[in-house]
């Protein structure tokens, strides 16, 4: 986790590159030790780097591995914190049907779980921007 970790600190430096390095390693890690429960993790984490650097079909089928194996898991959290940051992407690459889908998802996983995220969710959805786009 200590290699995912200093990946994801960079992907938040805007160090991208590195970010999807640190946090492959971290992937053939955890999979040498056979420990799935934080390869979601790792995979959000990566979707996050391929986002930032642009490469949004990369950052879609990492997020749609993170929220597989959140599902699997039955993490509820994670599975709807990936398909948050999935329709992020979706909306940043002028996706917003897609968008709309994901983060309607998301919103409604943390309201079943009460979680306070869904408000964010909702101002996704809310933004009118977002809702102009939708109609369109």
């Amino acid at each position: 986790m200590a290699l995912k970790d200093v990946g994801f600190a960079h992907a938040m430096l805007g160090n991208h590159d590195q970010a999807i390095r640190y946090c492959e390693s971290a992937l053939a890690a955890m999979r040498d030790v056979g420990e799935q429960r934080w390869e979601g993790a790792i995979w959000d984490s990566l979707g996050y780097a391929h986002h930032q650097r642009g490469d949004y079909a990369e950052a879609i089928a990492c997020y749609e591995r993170a929220i597989a194996l959140s599902r699997d898991l039955a993490d509820r959290f994670n599975e709807a914190d990936s398909l948050s940051s999935l329709g992020d992407v979706y909306y940043s690459a002028g996706s917003t049907g897609a968008a709309h889908a994901a983060w309607s998802q998301a919103l409604r996983i943390f309201g079943e779980i009460d979680h306070p995220d869904r408000d964010k969710v909702r101002a996704k959805l809310r933004a009118p921007i977002r809702q102009s786009a939708l109609a369109g």
